[in-house]
């Protein structure tokens, strides 16, 4: 290799690492389930973070933008739901004295065919990020759920549930029957 060609050599090899590291970040929600929600719970100390993915079917009724007013209302009562009811939706030990506050909290739509050559159609997502702080750590202790108690209306039935932990768990809570272990 001659001595013109190694910084070209270099500034390639450097352009392949940096340009993944700052290009915008995108999440495909890939394909989804309607009546099941899932959930990634990590513990660590006395802090829990709560990742909630579900079709926006589950939470609003339906899953295309919302373009109307009638639209538009009914997905901010489903967040408005969620925001309610927190400590019902997550039922901590109260000996743990677990306080959960939102991060963030959004229905997100994407255009998308399943098959080539299929018509394009739409797909909400609800996605929400929860962080619980416990006066005790939360660890070895029982995390219940209502979902599907709050979601009733729009046939929530279960909810896949991960938990990242000491002892990881991985489960399906169906019509809000058991719990996971932290």
């Amino acid at each position: 290799m001659t001595m013109n060609r190694i910084p070209l050599t270099i500034s390639i090899a450097f352009l392949t690492i940096l340009v993944p590291i700052f290009a915008e970040p995108h999440r495909e929600h890939g394909a989804h389930e309607h009546g099941i929600a899932s959930l990634d719970v990590t513990v660590d100390g006395n802090k829990v973070d709560i990742d909630l993915h579900s079709p926006a079917v589950n939470i609003i009724g339906f899953e295309h933008s919302a373009r109307t007013a009638a639209d538009k209302a009914r997905q901010q009562a489903g967040l408005d739901r969620i925001r309610k009811n927190l400590s019902v939706l997550f039922q901590f030990d109260p000996s743990r004295g677990c306080k959960i506050k939102i991060k963030d909290l959004k229905i997100e739509t994407e255009q998308h065919a399943d098959h080539p050559g299929e018509k394009t159609g739409e797909h909400s997502e609800l996605d929400g990020e929860f962080e619980v702080t416990c006066a005790k750590s939360p660890a070895g202790s029982k995390l219940k759920f209502a979902f599907t108690k709050i979601f009733r209306d729009f046939n929530l039935t279960k909810i896949r549930v991960q938990v990242m932990s000491d002892h990881p768990v991985s489960t399906v809570i169906e019509n809000d029957e058991g719990s996971v272990e932290l």
